[in-house]
């Protein structure tokens, strides 16, 4: 019988891990620190951000309702998705390159407003 609120945590902790990620989508320092000039005690980098927003997003993008997002928050991560699945085309010599394309800084930009719509401060 407790089961249904031992999902309901596993899909807090799931969303929780989503948008932490999504918080280091919108930090620029984070970024510049971490991907760039390998500065932790944080391991990793921009692939590697990518990758987790979609392993982490799945089930959120498939069924939002069961993870508590209105149709705003909802919206929002589409957008975020969106430009990111966009983003993974962009040719870059080096990561350096790729955080300073405009493609970049419209994802940082919507990672932010997606933070602001959870409610997290960026």
């Amino acid at each position: 019988m407790d089961q249904p609120k031992e999902i309901s945590q596993v899909r807090k902790q799931i969303l929780e891990g989503f948008l932490k990620n999504v918080e280091g989508l919108s930090d620029q320092e984070y970024q510049e620190r971490v991907w760039i000039r390998g500065e932790g005690p944080e391991c990793d980098d921009l692939s590697e951000s990518i990758c987790l927003f979609f392993d982490l997003g799945e089930s959120i993008f498939e069924k939002p309702k069961e993870y508590g997002l209105s149709d705003a928050q909802y919206a929002q991560v589409m957008e975020l998705q969106e430009k990111l699945d966009d983003f993974i085309g962009v040719e870059a010599s080096s990561p350096e390159e790729e955080l300073q394309t405009p493609q970049w800084k419209e994802i940082r930009e919507l990672s932010k407003k997606t933070l602001q719509a959870f409610g997290c401060h960026s």
